[in-house]
């Protein structure tokens, strides 16, 4: 774990993580990340590589068609084995992105977990990307624009491309969350009927 400070004001550390998130934002839109004070009030989730970190855990495909992928994150309880990597100074523990493993071709979505007493450590906003934030466990709290409020399971949040947010444990458990990412704009009212209803039997 990194020692008590705001990393994006170290510019190196700023640089590292701006072009990672710029880079897995092959599925996802750029993330700006903004300085959230001089310090925090609760660990950050940032932390060091460690040395024995060769093998990081993947999300494993367990069927694919023409049609459809399908993957396995494991139990939610055991997030904390991912780790999402910010370049060659910090790594970002109990996050992982799976939207490349299922070839998602609209949208982005990740799971977190954080541990009791972390938080993500800064503010973050998006160029064009909207952000769902579905709470599947745990207790926590979210602020957008300065506004905090309560969440735990069953919370969803949507926070609009220039929402300054951030997220903390405030519980005793992990909380854990799915993010769904997509660009903002886009859903018409052609869309909620898109759907069709096929006429043969389903056949197991």
């Amino acid at each position: 774990m990194l020692p008590k400070r705001n990393l994006l004001t170290d510019n190196k550390q700023t640089h590292n993580f701006a072009a990672v998130f710029r880079v897995i934002g092959t599925h996802g839109a750029p993330i700006r990340a903004v300085a959230q004070g001089d310090s925090l009030n609760r660990e950050p989730t940032l932390r060091k590589p460690q040395k024995n970190d060769t093998n990081m855990k993947q999300m494993k495909q367990i069927a694919a068609g023409e049609h459809f992928t399908a993957v396995d994150a494991g139990e939610m309880a055991r997030l904390g084995e991912y780790r999402l990597p910010l370049g060659p100074d910090a790594e970002l523990p109990g996050k992982v992105f799976g939207g490349a493993a299922v070839g998602a071709t609209g949208a982005e979505f990740s799971f977190q977990s954080f541990a009791p007493g972390t938080e993500t450590g800064f503010l973050h906003t998006h160029r064009t990307h909207e952000e769902l934030y579905f709470f599947l466990s745990g207790q926590g709290e979210f602020q957008v624009d300065g506004q905090s409020f309560p969440v735990g399971e069953g919370s969803v949040v949507r926070v609009a491309p220039a929402g300054r947010r951030s997220v903390r444990n405030t519980g005793r458990e992990p909380l854990v969350m799915l993010c769904i990412q997509y660009r903002g704009g886009t859903f018409t009212a052609e869309d909620a009927t898109d759907g069709d209803i096929l006429r043969e039997p389903v056949r197991w």
